[in-house]
């Protein structure tokens, strides 16, 4: 297992990223997602963009991060974990 950082820049219209390298179920409690520098909060429903949730899309084969809302074209995101 190794560390990963992986940045992504909003769109307005995208809520969802998948992660690079899939991320074992059993280590979803160690994704750190921070947007413009502020930590969020992992949630089981992300019901705004303060909190996300993570997940196996089963449609690309890979872990994703989903927010509680579109992430604006002005701000950031950054994913770290484990995989």
């Amino acid at each position: 297992w190794l560390p990963r950082v992986q940045h992504e820049t909003g769109n307005g219209s995208v809520a969802a990223y998948d992660l690079v390298n899939v991320v074992e179920n059993t280590h979803y409690d160690g994704v750190l997602a921070f947007r413009n520098g502020q930590a969020l909060k992992k949630v089981s429903v992300p019901s705004d963009l303060s909190e996300y949730k993570i997940d196996f899309n089963g449609g690309s084969s890979k872990t994703r991060i989903t927010l509680g809302g579109n992430l604006p074209s002005t701000e950031q995101l950054i994913v770290w974990y484990i995989a």
